[in-house]
């Protein structure tokens, strides 16, 4: 599958769940929308629809994940889509041994680069790496 480059990729995030708003580390855990969460997801979705016209054509790609794939519910009923593509290389990433922690505490531990570019490269115990590449 090539990428067109003159087409815009446009990201949508999941909705809020419970373990967000806790503040807990989610990473690869498969967890549910909350009452917010369903709300926001529904008010992205009616969002969409007044630039229906313009989505017509994209693809829509959703991580295997439960929050995501109820996210996406929200949208594909509202660009009125029935078809999407679950692909496990746009999931969260694993957060290994912080997974359900909160994240105050990853980001006060030693381990925890502390700069933004260390954090990208950085890998928790326990965590999966996600292969990236595409196909061309």
């Amino acid at each position: 599958m090539a990428i067109d480059p003159s087409l815009p990729i446009i990201f949508i995030r999941h909705g809020e769940t419970d373990w967000n708003r806790q503040g807990l580390i989610q990473g690869s855990i498969d967890t549910d929308l909350n009452e917010r969460g369903h709300a926001q997801a529904k008010a992205v979705a009616d969002l969409l629809v007044s630039h229906a016209g313009e989505w017509h054509d994209y693809d829509i790609i959703v991580s295997p994940q439960r929050r995501a794939l109820q996210t996406a519910a929200y949208v594909l009923a509202a660009l009125k889509r029935q078809h999407h593509g679950t692909d496990a290389r746009v999931r969260e990433l694993g957060f290994g041994v912080w997974e359900g922690k909160p994240f105050w505490e990853l980001k006060d531990s030693p381990v925890y680069p502390a700069d933004p570019e260390g954090r990208f490269f950085w890998r928790p115990d326990g965590a999966k790496a996600t292969k990236m590449a595409w196909p061309a």
